[in-house]
Formats: structure tokens, C-alpha cells, sequence
């Protein structure tokens, strides 16, 4: 059975993305369902929804998130339902010809959740998912290989961010690359993907790890997450620098982290007699990438592309996930900015124009539910809000009951605890407070008593309370 729910659609190229209410089919064998908490802006989607990667439309993109699983289809093994998951656009059968032989990220199956009518307008138009996943939404529907579950602790926006950005830069220096101690490694573009490329390489000691951009802002970050040298390649030459690191042999490693066909105009210059440019960003549909073949083959260099690090979600992201307890990998530090799901079109424009490292859309305001449960009680009387809004009014007005309970000259109330959870708390967090009540009904002069009241909010979204 199809769900309406509220999703950002990508109705043509280079346009605005419109919120709209929209239907998604139930999962099926294998597949999940998670209703989304946050999802990262990443420079794939803003590629498709500006035409470069060409594509059908109306589409839903999204493909960095994370959520809570809140329904599975039949043979889903490794999550259930109430789980803290992160969903990528990686996903894996487990018996192609790929995935049987190592290479899950390249698995060429074809998977029931790219079928026609699992996402459609509330006029029967069928909607696409960019990237197999359509995260822009409240809820996504994906194959079960496209979750690995998370920390419940674990903050949304910064779970978010080991879907797409952490592991891409982070594989393609551990397995792409295979980055040794005592190697020098040079990093083009510092965004999302880059500054986790400086990171890995850091991680691995790497002897030099220079950053080249031209944003300032992230030539300084990137020294934060562990860049030896950083290179604004609009007002110096990096070549110089790199040359004059290396005893003028040049970078055993050259990452291109960014889509821009120019920046790797000038990386055999940067890069040793044996060594490896990886290229990592995805450029546009038909760019170029050009280079002098015979000195290139003297060299015995090497060019290596890499799709999403070289990645096994199912064994990479638990690595990572110690890394980070351990306080070996940041990734909280690399959350910019947070906007709610009604302004994601100003989150998109932010990344267009370079700002912060990696902007996080967040769903937890969007139209949650007040579910009041009542343990104890001897009254005649249940204040019971169901299927409310959460906005500001309601809050004020669900908290108001004790003013109201008050006005009752016959009423008497005391607050035993209130206590506000923190804004990024998953699900069920709750918000929690008692009273003790003596009502003498004005009527009947019987006394009714209620020895401890509990009631806790907690925090559910529409939808997600389907009984």
C-alpha cells in the first residue's frame, strides 16, 4: 500500500526543487523503508538537478542520509524496524559477477526499487529516484545492502555524511591508492569528498599532505583535518611547492577531488615517475581529460578512477564508525551548516557557491506527532492530543495544560520534572514530566485522585504512527 508523504521534486533542470506531496509503495522482498532524519547536499545531486549527467524527470534526488527504519519487506536480515541507519547509492546483490569478486560498488544488478509506480505524484505521474535512493523526501524505500545501521546516539547530520563524502574520500586513499607512511600526497579540491581524502591520508602518516583550492576557507580548514601545506592555486603555483617537498620528484599520490575538468590540467607536473593520479570528482557529461601519452608511458604512471572509494558498505562503515568513537576520524567538525527540509533549495544554493564544507538538510521538525501515553491514572479527565503538528503553537499549548488544570478552582497540580530533549535527538526521544492531581467534582463532591501521572511526549513524525 502507497504512503503520501512530502518530498522535494526536481520538476526541470536548473530549477528550484518543489516540495509536493507525493506517494511511495511499501517495501518489498529485501528492501527497507526508513523515514529519513537527515540528508547531506552533495555536488552528484546538484550535477543531476542542473542537467550535466542529462536524466528523467520528475525526480527525487538525495543519496547521503540517514534515518531510523521504520519498516522492512520480507528476507531484510542485518536491520528492523526502530534502527539508526545511514542509506548510500551503493548497493550490492551479492551474486553478480562483481560482487563475487570483491568489486560490491560496481554490482550490476537491476533492482526492483528503479521499477516504475514505486514513486508517483498524487496525479499518477511516475516520479524517478536519483541515484537508487531519492533521500530528498520524508521516506525512502531502497534495497537493505544500501543501510548499515549506526550509533542510536549518534547525531543524524553527522551519520549522514558516512553515506557518500567520508566514505569516498576515505576508500580512495586506503583502498584505491593504498597510501603508505612516508608518502607524499597532494589533494585538488577541498570539499566534502576532499577534505576526507586529507583526512584518510593524515590517518595513514602520510609524510606531506598538501591541499590545493581556492577557497580560502577551506585551505583552512583543510590544515585542521590534517593538511601539511595548503595551496591557493590562484595566487601560487602548487607545482613549486610540491617539487621543492619531494627533492623535485614530485607526489607519490595526486587525488582530483573535484568535478572540474581544468583542475587536472596541470597534475603530471605534480606527480613522480611511478606514481598515481586518482581521480575521485565527478565531472560533467562529454569533459575531457587530456594528457601527453608517450611522456605519461615513460613515467610509468598511473591513472586510477575511483566510484565511491572502492567501498564495502557492510565492512567500511563499521571501520569507520570505530575510527570516529576513537577519536581518529572527524566527522561531526565537517557538518557546516543544518537547514530544515522547507528551505533545502537555499542549502542547494549554498553548496553551489562554495560555502562550507558539506550542508545538511534535517527532517526532524517536519511535521512531527504528539503521542501522550498515560501509565497511571484515577481521573475522570485525559488532556490526549493525538496526530498534532508540532509547531510552536501546539508545543505552547500541549505545555499550557498545567495553566489550564490550574484555572480549576478545585485542581491542584504540581510539576515534578520537565526536560526538553536536545534538537538533533533521534525518534522517541522524549520530553517527560508527572503531577499529582486531587479534582473534587463541583457535581457529584466525589473526589477523584490520581496518585503519579506520567505522560511523555515523544517524538514521532506524521506517518510514522500508521495505527
Amino acid at each position: 500500500m502507497a504512503t503520501i508523504m512530502n518530498a522535494a521534486v526536481c520538476y526541470g533542470f536548473k530549477k528550484p526543487l518543489v516540495i509536493d506531496r507525493i506517494l511511495i509503495d511499501e517495501p518489498r522482498a529485501h528492501e527497507v523503508e526508513v523515514k529519513m532524519t537527515a540528508c547531506a547536499i552533495c555536488h552528484s545531486d546538484i550535477l543531476y538537478m542542473d542537467g550535466a549527467w542529462g536524466g528523467r524527470l520528475p525526480t527525487v534526488y538525495g543519496h547521503e542520509a540517514a534515518g531510523i527504519v521504520v519498516s522492512c519487506g520480507s528476507n531484510v536480515t542485518h536491520v528492523q524496524q526502530g534502527d539508526s541507519v545511514i542509506i548510500s547509492l551503493l548497493r550490492s546483490c551479492g551474486i553478480c559477477f562483481f560482487c563475487n569478486r570483491g568489486l560490491s560498488n560496481l554490482c550490476e544488478y537491476h533492482f526492483p526499487t528503479d521499477q516504475p509506480r514505486r514513486l508517483q505524484g498524487l496525479n499518477g505521474i511516475d516520479i524517478h529516484r536519483g541515484l537508487g535512493t531519492g533521500c530528498f523526501a520524508e521516506f525512502a524505500v531502497v534495497h537493505q545492502s544500501q543501510v548499515v545501521k549506526v550509533p542510536t546516539d549518534m547525531k543524524p547530520s553527522t551519520a549522514s555524511l558516512l553515506a557518500c563524502g567520508v566514505i569516498t574520500g576515505y576508500g580512495s586513499v586506503v583502498h584505491t591508492a593504498s597510501v603508505s607512511p612516508g608518502d607524499h600526497v597532494v589533494v585538488i579540491g577541498v570539499g566534502g569528498v576532499g577534505i576526507n581524502c586529507i583526512q584518510a591520508a593524515a590517518y595513514c602518516s602520510a609524510a606531506t599532505v598538501t591541499a590545493i583550492d581556492i577557497n580560502e576557507d577551506r585551505l583552512n580548514s583543510a590544515k585542521r583535518f590534517g593538511a601539511t601545506h595548503a595551496v591557493n592555486s590562484q595566487q601560487d603555483d602548487p607545482v613549486d611547492l610540491i617539487l621543492s617537498l619531494t627533492d623535485n620528484r614530485g607526489a607519490d599520490f595526486v587525488f582530483v577531488a573535484t568535478g572540474n575538468p581544468h583542475a587536472s590540467n596541470r597534475v603530471f607536473l605534480m606527480l613522480r615517475r611511478g606514481g598515481k593520479l586518482i581521480l575521485v570528482g565527478m565531472p560533467p557529461v562529454g569533459a575531457d581529460f587530456k594528457f601527453e601519452a608517450v611522456n605519461f608511458i615513460d613515467a610509468n604512471q598511473s591513472i586510477l578512477g575511483c566510484k565511491m572509494g572502492a567501498c564495502n558498505l557492510q565492512s567500511d562503515i563499521p571501520e569507520l564508525l570505530n575510527l570516529y568513537a576513537r577519536g581518529e576520524f572527524e566527522i561531526d567538525e565537517l557538518v557546516s551548516t543544518e537547514f530544515s527540509f522547507e528551505n533545502i533549495n537555499d542549502a542547494l544554493d549554498a553548496t553551489r557557491n562554495g560555502v562550507g564544507l558539506r550542508n545538511v538538510v534535517v527532517f526532524w521538525f517536519q511535521h512531527p506527532t504528539v503521542r501522550i501515553e498515560l501509565v497511571e491514572w484515577k481521573c475522570n479527565r485525559l488532556f490526549y492530543f493525538w496526530n498534532t503538528r508540532m509547531t510552536q503553537t501546539n508545543i505552547n499549548r500541549i505545555l499550557s495544560m498545567e495553566d489550564r488544570l490550574k484555572t480549576s478552582k478545585s485542581t491542584e497540580i504540581n510539576i515534578l520534572q520537565i526536560r526538553k530533549p536536545a534538537s538533533w535527538l533521534p525518534l522517541k526521544s522524549s520530553l517527560r514530566f508527572g503531577f499529582t492531581c486531587d479534582r473534587k467534582s463541583n457535581k457529584t463532591s466525589q473526589k477523584f485522585s490520581v496518585s503519579v501521572l506520567w505522560i511523555t511526549l515523544r517524538w514521532y513524525w506524521h506517518c510514522f504512527c500508521r495505527w
